[in-house]
C-alpha cells in the first residue's frame, strides 16, 4: 500500500484536488460521528470541523484513509479563552497546562480512520498511530508549547495516546463520552515503536505535501 500525508491549509486558496478532499473527508466526518453522537443521545454540531485551520489527511493513491482536524489556542488570548472548544475543558485541567507553561496550543481533534481500513495493518502499525505521530510533528513545526486531545476511552484513543507518549492530564466528559484529556509537550520524546512503523513515518513527514501554500508548516 502507497501512502502519503498531505496538509490542507483550512484558512487560505485551495486547489480543486484539495477542495475535493475537505469535502471527501467533512462527509466521511458526519457520517461517522452524526451517527455515533446521536446513539448517545449527543448531536454534532458540523461548525466544529470548520473551525479546523489545519486538515491532516492520509491517502492511499486517491483513496482517504484517515484524517485528522487541528485548530490553534493560546490560554493567554480572550479570543481563545471564550473559544467553545477551551470552555469544554475543565478549569483544572487549563490550569495544570498554565502551570507547566503550556500556552500556545494544537487541538488535535476527531481523529478519523474511514472504515474500509480500519482493519489494515500497515507495516505493523494502524492508521491511526501513523496520523497521531505525524500530528505531533505539525505541532512542533508550528513552534507551539504543546499539542492536546479530547480521547475517547471507549475506543481506546486514550490508550493509543499513551503509548505513543503523551500524557493524560484527566478524565473528563464529552458528548456523553467518557474521555481523557491527552497532552504532549514540545520538550516531551514519542515513544519508540517498531522500526520499520517509525521509518514509515519519518518518510511521510520527509515527503508530506503541504498544498497551495508549501510554506504553512515549516521544514
Amino acid at each position: 500500500m502507497e501512502l502519503s500525508y498531505r496538509l490542507i491549509d483550512m484558512t487560505s486558496h485551495r486547489r480543486e484536488e484539495e477542495v475535493h478532499l475537505v469535502n471527501t473527508c467533512f462527509q466521511h466526518w458526519y457520517d461517522i460521528f452524526s451517527q455515533d453522537l446521536e446513539a448517545r443521545g449527543a448531536s454534532l454540531n458540523k461548525d466544529e470541523f470548520h473551525r479546523a485551520k489545519i486538515l491532516a489527511v492520509l491517502q492511499s493513491g486517491d483513496a482517504v484513509v484517515g484524517f485528522h482536524l487541528y485548530s490553534m489556542f493560546d490560554l493567554r488570548e480572550l479570543p481563545s479563552q471564550s473559544h467553545s472548544y477551551l470552555r469544554g475543558i475543565p478549569e483544572d485541567a487549563k490550569n495544570v497546562l498554565k502551570e507547566r507553561g503550556s500556552r500556545s496550543l494544537m487541538a488535535m481533534e476527531y481523529l478519523t480512520v474511514c472504515p474500509d481500513y480500519r482493519a489494515e495493518v500497515i507495516a505493523g502499525a494502524r492508521a491511526a498511530e501513523m496520523i497521531v505521530r505525524l500530528g505531533l510533528k505539525v505541532m512542533n513545526s508550528l513552534g507551539l508549547d504543546a499539542a492536546i486531545g479530547v480521547a475517547r476511552v471507549d475506543r481506546k484513543v486514550n490508550s493509543l495516546a499513551d503509548s505513543i507518549g503523551c500524557e493524560e492530564i484527566m478524565l473528563m466528559e464529552k458528548y456523553n463520552n467518557k474521555c481523557s484529556l491527552m497532552y504532549f509537550d514540545h520538550r516531551f520524546h514519542t515513544a519508540k515503536g517498531n522500526p520499520f512503523v517509525m521509518n514509515m513515518v519519518e518518510n511521510l513527514w520527509k515527503n508530506r505535501n503541504q498544498g497551495s501554500r508549501q510554506d504553512r508548516v515549516a521544514a
